[in-house]
């Protein structure tokens, strides 16, 4: 365990696991493993309908996917209203089969007066379309990895991400049946030990994260020379660790003027 400032800290990095990782997604031991990864900040997101400050429904291309499509203008109760504003695209495959015409003022049609969603009020969450189910929720696949997003466009996504003291908890989710392909990306060497590093510097809780995000650009700055180095790496992430520990990084910080200035100083000075 290491100490930054009053959190105790598990960084992969300084627990001495190797920042060497030969598991390649195609090796016949992990063929057919899979892992789902999902932020806690995910976990605690709640569209905010009605109340949010700069609400989604304006302003953008509404894609609308095939089955969507058919049943709004054939079958649901606003198919009317659907045929008139839901309009065909070229695309032929889902999500971008039709789009929504915005109205006059660059809104999307089924936006009540309200603030609430006209066909989620009618037919519910499961008829919307995959666009409106799914945002702001993204993921990635890396490999045999599938992690969960959250997109900064919404402010509610933003609030949770940036200003919940336990939005950076990962929890792991490991399935071995087809929940989704895997790809052939391989991860960097370097990726698991500075990703947990990083995220350990954002859960240092008791200074400004503009101070946090200032201690991440300096160690990115510092690594990045050495991320193909496994041994320099280590040295200099464990050094990192030292100069946030003993408030150098602090010192730096209210110093600052520009990277430009200091960058060549640091680097005589720790190195």
């Amino acid at each position: 365990m290491i100490r930054f400032s009053n959190v105790m800290i598990t960084s992969l990095i300084l627990h001495n696991i190797p920042l060497i990782n030969n598991n390649h997604p195609r090796d016949v031991k992990y063929k057919y493993m899979r892992s789902i990864i999902t932020p806690e900040y995910i976990k605690n997101f709640s569209c905010i309908a009605d109340k949010c400050e700069d609400h989604c429904c304006h302003s953008w291309d509404i894609s609308i996917d095939k089955s969507t499509y058919k049943f709004m203008t054939q079958k649901s109760s606003l198919k009317v209203k659907s045929a008139d504003v839901i309009i065909r695209t070229k695309g032929e495959e889902s999500p971008y089969y039709a789009k929504i015409r915005l109205n006059s003022d660059g809104i999307c049609p089924f936006r009540e007066e309200s603030g609430l969603c006209e066909v989620h009020k009618e037919h519910g969450h499961k008829r919307l379309s995959l666009t409106c189910q799914s945002y702001p929720r993204t993921f990635t696949i890396r490999g045999n990895k599938k992690e969960h997003n959250l997109q900064l466009s919404c402010p509610e996504a933003a609030r949770q991400v940036l200003l919940n003291p336990a939005s950076m908890q990962f929890h792991q989710k490991n399935t071995t049946n087809d929940a989704f392909a895997a790809n052939n990306y391989t991860r960097p060497n370097w990726h698991a030990a500075v990703q947990q590093f990083l995220v350990d510097i954002l859960f240092i809780n008791d200074i400004s994260l503009e101070q946090r995000l200032f201690y991440i650009g300096i160690t990115l700055r510092l690594i990045e020379p050495h991320k193909d180095n496994a041994e320099e790496l280590h040295k200099r992430l464990l050094l990192c660790c030292e100069k946030i520990n003993n408030k150098n990084f602090d010192k730096l910080y209210r110093e600052q003027r520009t990277s430009s200035d200091f960058y060549p100083g640091l680097l005589i000075q720790f190195f």
